[in-house]
């Protein structure tokens, strides 16, 4: 490096006498820089190191006179703190959740912009909101010409066609207790749509099965609509149950003892039933909507991996065969069963067994079966009566309302406030027409609802 350094010098040395002045280049001007070429201090040498690298980065060759080269300010640095440092997580960003996983953000408050400062919901506040039913309106007027309909007056003619009123008191909340008003008329579905448990009954042939939760349920609503009775009547049999009850236990502690233990509820549901079969016991309504959903086979599925019947499930069979008369209600009562053409599932065996039983009423031809279709016999023996010339079994066609019937409701409207309409003949055959010719439903949503 230092011969290097001084062939530099030197040349350069050289350079300066070819061009300079003779007089100006004697012994004392090149000596003194011999003498710094003989000894370079160490400032020196890292000066031209990094002279040489600016050099070839900037594609400069070393011959180039130094002044004549571009004079670019360096600095050194090192990136290594900021290439190994930890990335720093932006304030309020969480991971987003597992796909499947449910999350409630609860750092929402009245501290977080655009938060919720109102109060959460309780345990099951929304559940009984959104099932919740409003049966009376409090901004209309009151009805001075309702009439409560009662024992006295439930068979008379003079109020066939007007609008009668439910005790609030005792019909309207039991009915309410009984899920007798829901958003969606289906109350079978609920029983054969595999939404809720079931095991198999033990000791039973043909094979049954039982729905421990529902009939847990069931029993709840049972004493819910008919307090005042159970817990006023003594249980006068020896049931055969998996639990103890009390002594001198009443039919109240009965249905608690099914409701508190889902497991004893369908041995809790017989017992019950032998209690109110017993002579000297109120009659019995026994009710049941949308009948095609357990006149076909379930959704549930057996051992072997097959569809489960509907009257393999022990509180249909309970209610078939009730419906069909092979069971009797010893204190008499009622066994209904309802249908519609909205929601309800094809059966041609009940269809069948309901065209003959009203050509049976109307002195019609009786239909034939159709021999392409597939026959229900389980169906099919449940309601072979239905057709036949007993008069147990009735077919009532419940259809739209009448003209008259709809212009009592409509007067009805008016009277309390929420039909602001001249109620007449014009008036009300348009609605009705309006209504898909009395539907219900329809004729409150078209005088009531409906704003032109």
């Amino acid at each position: 490096m230092t011969a290097d350094l001084r062939g530099l010098v030197q040349g350069r040395n050289r350079q300066a006498h070819l061009s300079g002045h003779p007089s100006k280049l004697n012994n004392h001007t090149t000596r003194p820089i011999e003498h710094w070429a003989d000894m370079p201090p160490s400032i020196c040498l890292r000066t031209l190191s990094q002279l040489s690298l600016d050099a070839s980065a900037h594609g400069c060759s070393p011959h180039v006179p130094r002044l004549l080269r571009p004079q670019i300010g360096t600095a050194c640095l090192s990136t290594s703190a900021t290439r190994y440092a930890a990335v720093v997580k932006k304030k309020g960003m969480t991971a987003a959740p597992k796909k499947g996983i449910k999350s409630l953000n609860t750092k929402k408050g009245k501290s977080t912009p655009g938060g919720d400062a109102g109060k959460r919901p309780g345990q099951g506040e929304r559940k009984a909101l959104r099932k919740r039913i409003i049966l009376s309106n409090d901004n209309a007027l009151h009805v001075s010409s309702l009439q409560d309909l009662d024992k006295a007056n439930v068979l008379s003619e003079k109020n066939e066609g007007k609008v009668m009123g439910l005790p609030q008191e005792h019909v309207v909340d039991a009915l309410r207790a009984v899920d007798a008003f829901k958003p969606n008329q289906a109350w079978t579905q609920d029983l054969v749509n595999a939404h809720t448990d079931y095991a198999p009954l033990p000791n039973s042939q043909p094979m049954q099965y039982t729905q421990d939760t529902y009939t847990a349920n069931l029993l709840q609503q049972m004493l819910k609509s008919n307090r005042a009775f159970l817990h006023a009547t003594k249980v006068s049999t020896k049931p055969d149950l998996p639990l103890p009850l009390p002594p001198a236990a009443t039919l109240g502690d009965l249905v608690a003892l099914g409701m508190a233990n889902p497991e004893a509820s369908w041995p809790v549901f017989v017992a019950l039933w032998n209690e109110l079969s017993v002579p000297g016991r109120p009659p019995v309504l026994l009710a049941l909507d949308g009948l095609s959903h357990i006149m076909r086979h379930s959704e549930y599925m057996s051992a072997e991996v097959k569809p489960i019947h509907a009257h393999d499930l022990t509180l249909v069979d309970h209610f078939v065969q009730h419906l069909s008369g092979q069971k009797e209600l010893p204190n008499g009562g009622m066994v209904i069963a309802a249908t519609s053409q909205s929601n309800s599932p094809t059966s041609p065996a009940l269809d069948f067994c309901i065209q003959a039983a009203r050509a049976r009423q109307t002195s019609g031809d009786m239909p034939q079966w159709n021999p392409y279709k597939k026959v229900d016999s389980r169906v099919m023996d449940a309601l072979r009566d239905l057709p036949g010339e007993s008069y147990n079994f009735d077919i009532i066609n419940v259809g739209g309302l009448s003209k008259e019937e709809a212009r009592s409701i409509m007067e009805y409207y008016a009277e309390s406030g929420m039909l602001r309409h001249k109620v007449n003949q014009g008036f009300v055959t348009e609605k009705w027409s309006l209504a898909g010719m009395g539907n219900i439903g329809e004729l409150e949503k078209a005088s009531v609802r409906m704003r032109l």
